[in-house]
């Protein structure tokens, strides 16, 4: 009953936070995020769902980034908050000092208000200490140390381009808030994103979208920085966030591929993890992460091809590819699979087997970091990313990707165990890896045995263990393509 009220609380809330760029509005945004805050922090308490909280505490961020007169209450929110999830009120003290370092002279008192009620719970200089070795060796930023901040700067756009399909990535320093609407006054089908007290590094510029849209354009806006699209015609687009470091990725289309039944499969995109400057993994014994997964790609590539199946590579030699623009080779391509190929590590040499991930939600700590380890951030980062993902899947697809996916953890064990009984079958997990996000088909990446295993190692080093790992790729999906 009290989530039915909250709930119907919410829904009123958002019905009344419009807003045009104007003081009054942004004053009416930042009340309104504190009311969204209050009623999920209140729903939390009652259900106890991770997610809830994570809600609420993306509210306090957003009010925490706006700066002004609530942001300093909205950092303290944050740091209570996160102690009492944690059940460690030690954690709370901890981020609260954190806190106080580095923000305002008005910020000062509110802070010390809630450390005098943690003040039994302060903890000693050792753990202090080791408090901020995991900060750094886990790369955690603390939020509240963004409270000094005059404002976010876009840092840099990169744009990526396919015959119907474009992606941009806009970097920024912090996280920041944004909204997407339809601008009628700039024409029919017109989109504009608006980031809120955002100011670019770079001048305002345009992007030549071919196809795609008459104009792109990143300009100031009535609220900070704006983007603006005029489409040729009508266009499919999605707006997202990835966290650590913070982008936002605008997605665009001008057609909409059909969904294929999983039989009909005629296209795989093959990605080669790493590659250039990014070595990926490195063994003890030197064997390099990039070599390996693009040796195994390219054998591939032509057994698939004697099975009438068209490849493409995301990458076909030593380059690097960043993880967005992979993602959109799959697209344009109009791949009914995409199989991104790594090698796994791990600090202890000890560990070893084969996985299979899929792109979800998930909270086991081990999968976050390998994500994290993918995905060059920190394992909070890809957690993050797999709540921000649970909004964006689809089922049917996340379906056969798991299918998909449970295949080919089977056909690596089989084909392996021929002479290597031992290897570890490590599973189908799901796990937020940021190369698979805004893939629009099936999609799986797979970690072919670990590389920090020196045993593994001297295997994967071998050309008779990578035609096994090919031959697992291609079983799999001569499997998914026959629907078993």
């Amino acid at each position: 009953m009290i989530y039915r009220v909250c709930l119907l609380a919410m829904v009123a809330i958002v019905a009344g936070c419009g807003g045009d760029g104007s003081a009054a509005a942004e004053v009416e945004q930042v009340s309104c995020s504190l009311d969204r805050a209050a009623l999920e922090e209140a729903n939390w308490r009652q259900t106890g769902e991770a997610s809830t909280l994570a809600r609420c505490k993306h509210e306090l961020q957003q009010v925490a980034a706006r700066g002004g007169p609530d942001a300093c209450a909205a950092h303290v929110r944050f740091a209570l908050l996160d102690g009492e999830s944690r059940r460690d009120p030690k954690f709370a003290y901890l981020a609260l000092s954190d806190l106080r370092r580095g923000a305002g002279p008005a910020c000062v008192a509110p802070i010390d208000e809630a450390l005098a009620k943690l003040s039994a719970y302060r903890p000693s200089a050792s753990e202090s200490v080791a408090h901020e070795a995991a900060m750094v060796a886990s790369g955690l930023a603390p939020i509240e140390k963004s409270v000094a901040r005059a404002g976010v700067q876009a840092v840099s756009v990169e744009h990526f381009q396919a015959t119907d399909h474009a992606r941009v990535v806009i970097r920024f320093d912090a996280p920041i808030e944004y909204r997407v609407s339809d601008e009628s006054a700039f024409g029919k089908g017109a989109i504009a994103i608006d980031f809120t007290g955002a100011t670019p590094t770079f001048e305002p510029r345009s992007l030549a979208l071919t196809g795609i849209a008459r104009r792109f354009n990143i300009e100031a806006g009535p609220s900070g920085m704006r983007v603006l699209i005029e489409p040729h015609s009508k266009l499919q687009q999605r707006v997202f966030h990835l966290p650590d470091p913070f982008r936002v990725v605008i997605d665009l289309a001008r057609k909409i591929t059909a969904s294929r039944n999983p039989r009909q499969l005629q296209r795989v995109m093959l990605d080669p993890g790493h590659g250039g400057h990014d070595p990926g993994a490195i063994g003890g014994a030197g064997l390099r992460e990039k070599d390996v997964a693009l040796d195994i790609a390219h054998r591939v590539a032509p057994l698939l091809s004697k099975h009438g199946v068209s490849v493409s590579l995301t990458r076909d030699d030593d380059r690097f590819v960043s993880l967005e623009e992979r993602t959109l080779r799959a697209n344009a391509f109009n791949a009914d699979l995409f199989v991104s190929i790594h090698c796994n590590a791990s600090e202890s040499r000890a560990q070893h087997g084969v996985e299979t991930y899929v792109l979800d939600t998930s909270r086991d700590s081990v999968a976050n970091l390998v994500a994290a380890r993918e995905n060059a951030s920190s394992p909070a980062a890809s957690a993050e990313l797999g709540e921000i993902l649970s909004n964006m899947r689809m089922a049917d697809q996340s379906q056969r990707s798991v299918r998909f996916g449970t295949l080919l953890q089977r056909s690596a064990v089989a084909a392996l165990g021929l002479e290597h009984p031992h290897v570890r079958d490590g599973g189908m997990k799901p796990a937020a890896f940021n190369v698979l996000v805004g893939a629009r088909m099936p999609s799986v990446l797979f970690e072919a045995s670990y590389i920090s295993n020196p045993l593994e190692e001297s295997w994967l080093a071998t050309e008779r263990y990578r035609a096994r790992l090919a031959d697992a790729i291609v079983n799999a999906v001569r499997a998914y393509r026959e629907g078993r």
